[in-house]
């Protein structure tokens, strides 16, 4: 049989708190009763030890951990089609991000783009990742994408070819029928 309970942050941390208590006065009282029944002498200094440790994790239980945020390693840059800044949904100009470490190329704020622009992006950067390879200083950087843009195939009428044999029906029909 399995039990779940779900209590808040601050019943957790008091039911520590009493927990952590608890077992800080049965550890004195245990060695109170070792020290009359053996007739060992349980020095002060470690009894205060233990109390200061026991106070130190109960000190520690509820704080929350320091968070560090990573910051963007990108290059930021606006995406562009033939020289000119494309916009997205909002009005506001795309952008995508060169990562400094892995040169991975990717889309800042997806939600904001267009149909359009996604697919000038994938026609330009590939379906899959892309990557920003440096040629030298002063020189554009090569695009590499890992799975190129293929354009859908479009299906194509097939104009049906009249064979000889259907006219020469027809004919044999228009004279029967004379």
């Amino acid at each position: 049989m399995s039990l779940n309970l779900t209590i808040s942050t601050a019943a957790c941390k008091t039911a520590y708190k009493e927990f952590g208590n608890a077992l800080n006065n049965e550890i004195l009282m245990n060695l109170e009763e070792l020290s009359r029944n053996e007739g060992i002498e349980v020095p002060k200094e470690l009894i205060d030890l233990l109390e200061k440790s026991l106070v130190n994790i109960l000190q520690k239980v509820g704080k929350k951990e320091k968070v560090t945020v990573k910051k963007d390693r990108g290059i930021r840059s606006r995406f562009k089609h033939d020289g000119n800044d494309m916009k997205g949904e909002n009005n506001a100009f795309l952008r995508i991000r060169v990562d400094r470490e892995t040169r991975i190329i990717s889309k800042i704020n997806e939600p904001n783009w267009t149909d359009q622009a996604n697919l000038l992006y994938s026609q330009l950067y590939g379906t899959s990742t892309a990557y920003s390879i440096s040629t030298g200083s002063g020189k554009k950087s090569q695009i590499v994408a890992t799975q190129p843009y293929k354009e859908p195939v479009k299906e194509k009428k097939k104009k049906r070819k009249k064979k000889k044999k259907d006219k020469k029906d027809k004919k044999d029909k228009k004279d029967k029928s004379i």
